[in-house]
């Protein structure tokens, strides 16, 4: 069978059962994981000595290549579309704050597991599928001391036994994790652990209770704007022309208003950018002309277009929870994306267009994990914009830090 070099790399370093740290193998398999964060490189255990004393056990059965194969894919797919697992976990998680801290104690190499599962049961042999099956059951035990959150553990199990066909392998699943505390698989973690596991030092930390992350000091990144307390975007708009508004940022400045934390400023941004709608799309003729009932489109040329932006805007801050606030991020997106659209020789330009044809709303959360995969994962528009494209993303992603609150962000910088 024919595996990646990181899958082939990790059967030998499974085989070899050395237990040394500075093992070529294993220091190969790091740099790599820290690459591409398929494994979480902060846990008290290695989560990467924790997949392998997994495989361990798995050694010698007939089942080895399909698991190999198996967790080869997991892998490869995760490289080609990281972000889409990310998201995957989120919703998992749910959208409680504590819970969105708690995933990030989750593998996302568990997460492709949970998705391709399926396909495994359907093109493998019921005895196969019991083989990976065992191997999981181990995986997931192993986890819990390592620092893996048990609820989320929980629910992959659940979701792996209801995929499930063969009923020997829903039986395995159903017993899995029931009682961790006195799982045959954690007495033998916290015996072969010591030896063959490298343990951090924790000092004062609890086993599995992840560290408050310090992000370090950046003195050449100034911080975002914060909340203009004026609000002077509510009226500059209306002191000039469409084209001037969208040219000079006070249509973006409105947009912004729709951020703030005071619930009136909201309303009354609300207010505004429907006012801005109808002021883009129509223009009353002079009254000396035939009728006043005669009207024409503004003489804005990307009438069309900018009124779509600011219709989507309006019906995402609608659709925010009640007394919530139109996240920074979604806010930065919109007010660029009016001046985007002004110029259709912006590299963005087609990407935009196509946002805003998904649909009527914005699905805020999945904004940063949506264009993170549009810009890295996806060609550019002009073959030689790709550098362009980044410096915008990255631009964008930091203009949208602009408070502490950044769920929207959570899942993609966690």
């Amino acid at each position: 069978m024919l595996l990646s070099p990181f899958t082939t790399v990790l059967r030998i370093y499974a085989l070899s059962g050395q237990t040394n740290a500075d093992n070529n193998w294993k220091v190969l398999l790091q740099s790599i994981i820290r690459e591409c964060a398929i494994l979480k490189p902060d846990t008290r255990v290695s989560s990467l000595d924790v997949l392998v004393l997994s495989l361990e056990e798995s050694q010698g059965g007939k089942f080895s290549d399909t698991l190999y194969g198996f967790l080869d894919n997991c892998v490869l797919r995760f490289v080609k579309r990281p972000v889409k697992y990310y998201d995957i976990l989120t919703s998992l998680a749910g959208d409680n704050e504590s819970s969105q801290i708690e995933s990030r104690r989750i593998d996302l190499l568990l997460i492709v597991i949970l998705e391709q599962w399926p396909f495994l049961i359907k093109a493998s042999t019921a005895p196969d599928t019991v083989g990976v099956a065992m191997w999981l059951i181990r995986y997931l035990e192993l986890s819990i001391p390592a620092g893996g959150n048990p609820a989320l553990l929980s629910q992959i199990r659940d979701k792996l036994r209801n995929e499930a066909k063969d009923n020997d392998c829903r039986a395995m699943l159903s017993k899995a994790l029931k009682e961790p505390g006195d799982s045959g698989q954690l007495g033998k973690f916290e015996n072969l652990a010591p030896s063959r596991c490298i343990v951090r030092d924790q000092d004062s930390t609890a086993l599995g209770q992840p560290k408050a992350f310090a992000p370090p000091e950046a003195p050449f990144l100034s911080r975002p704007p914060g909340e203009d307390e004026d609000h002077v975007g509510l009226r500059k708009w209306t002191q000039k022309d469409i084209q001037d508004a969208i040219g000079e940022g006070s249509v973006g400045d409105l947009i912004f208003c729709l951020c703030s934390k005071h619930e009136d400023i909201r309303k009354q941004a609300q207010s505004g950018l429907v006012t801005f709608m109808a002021k883009l799309e129509v223009r009353k003729i002079s009254s000396s002309q035939v009728s006043s009932k005669y009207y024409q489109p503004s003489g804005y040329s990307e009438w069309q277009q900018t009124y779509v932006l600011a219709g989507e805007v309006v019906e995402t801050a609608k659709e925010m929870p009640s007394k919530t606030a139109l996240p920074y991020f979604a806010g930065v997106i919109a007010a660029r994306s009016f001046s985007i659209l002004a110029n259709p020789l912006h590299v963005m330009y087609t990407k935009i267009n196509k946002f805003l044809n998904k649909g009527p709303q914005w699905n805020v959360v999945k904004l940063p994990s949506y264009w993170v995969d549009k810009v890295l994962l996806h060609p550019p528009t002009d073959d030689d914009a790709h550098y362009e494209e980044v410096r915008w993303m990255l631009d964008v992603l930091i203009d949208g830090l602009r408070t502490p609150a950044v769920s929207t962000l959570s899942s993609l910088l966690m």
